[in-house]
């Protein structure tokens, strides 16, 4: 994968999540991509069938800000739209230069987790509404329980701190 392309993690298996990365410059990928990936993996044992009626998914459409393109300066949410084919919802994150240049890694995984979170309750929010969620306390609960575990993991050994 070049940084200026993109890469949909996830798609076709049972996963509530499927990620699709861009990257705005060859350092942003590199610097980024390890966090990314860790998140990536806990959200994989989420299992779209457990949790949603007539939605076969979450699509995230990650945007990391970059040398070459910082995407309009954009951070957080955005971009919401619903997909047909397969079903499912789709917002896209935009992840700023001050969410990951210059800072611990710790720090970086707590502002992927908090846009990560605020994508998840605008998608929650309308899964609700469309009566496609089979248990909203349920699925609330195992996504902050992921979000938990990635904010407290070492990415470099996927163990807690």
């Amino acid at each position: 994968m070049g940084w200026n392309g993109y890469h949909a993690m996830n798609a076709g298996q049972d996963c509530l999540f499927c990620t699709t990365l861009h990257f705005g410059g060859p350092k942003s990928a590199e610097i980024i991509k390890e966090p990314l990936g860790c998140f990536d993996k806990s959200l994989m044992e989420i299992p779209a069938s457990a949790h949603l009626n007539n939605l076969e998914r979450f699509d995230v459409w990650i945007f990391v800000a970059g040398e070459v393109s910082d995407y309009d300066g954009k951070q957080g949410p955005h971009r919401f739209s619903r997909g047909r084919n397969p079903p499912r919802l789709i917002i896209d994150l935009n992840i700023g230069f001050a969410d990951y240049v210059g800072l611990d890694e710790a720090t970086v995984r707590k502002n992927i987790a908090d846009g990560f979170s605020a994508c998840f309750e605008r998608l929650f929010a309308k899964a609700v509404a469309l009566k496609a969620v089979k248990s909203p306390d349920a699925l609330r609960e195992v996504f902050y329980q992921k979000i938990s575990e990635f904010t407290a993991a070492n990415s470099s050994e996927g163990k807690p701190n």
